[in-house]
């Protein structure tokens, strides 16, 4: 059965929903009240760890970890994670991958649309920056509503 997935990329959680012809339903991305920590931490072999395998780094090596991301789209200052420099565009989109690939694995197929969310604050500017880390993700054209329509 086909499905539309909605993601809500946050400061603190990343959220998703699935909705089906009848019926709409929280995915559990973490394992809190289905929401997951939007953290991206860098490990050790330079890889890029999101949600609760990030959130450890926190308290550990808070130099290798990030969070609230989204809130640097459009900053000009890369986000260091363990001295290394990254774009926030591309650390959302690292997000947004791994919500993917999390509910792609679990439905069996890849959804027939996807929605994200945004603040209503943001310009063109920033959401264009936010189209971009979609289409990093592999998600071609997602639709991009603001966080009260959504």
């Amino acid at each position: 059965m086909s499905y539309s997935l909605g993601i809500d990329v946050g400061a603190t959680f990343v959220a998703a929903a699935i909705a089906r012809t009848t019926t709409v339903e929280m995915f559990a991305v973490g394992n809190h009240a289905g929401v997951a920590p939007a953290v991206v931490s860098r490990g050790d072999d330079g890889s890029v760890a999101t949600g609760l395998a990030a959130r450890s780094q926190l308290t550990g090596s808070p130099e290798r970890a990030a969070r609230a991301v989204i809130n640097r789209l459009g900053d000009p200052a890369p986000v260091l994670l363990g001295g290394e420099a990254y774009e926030a565009t591309d650390l959302v989109s690292v997000l947004l991958r791994d919500v993917i690939h999390q509910i792609t694995k679990t439905q069996g197929k890849p959804p027939e649309q996807v929605v994200l969310s945004h603040p209503a604050s943001w310009g063109p500017f920033r959401r264009a920056l936010f189209g971009q880390a979609a289409r990093r993700a592999g998600l071609g054209r997602a639709t991009m509503v603001t966080e009260p329509e959504a």
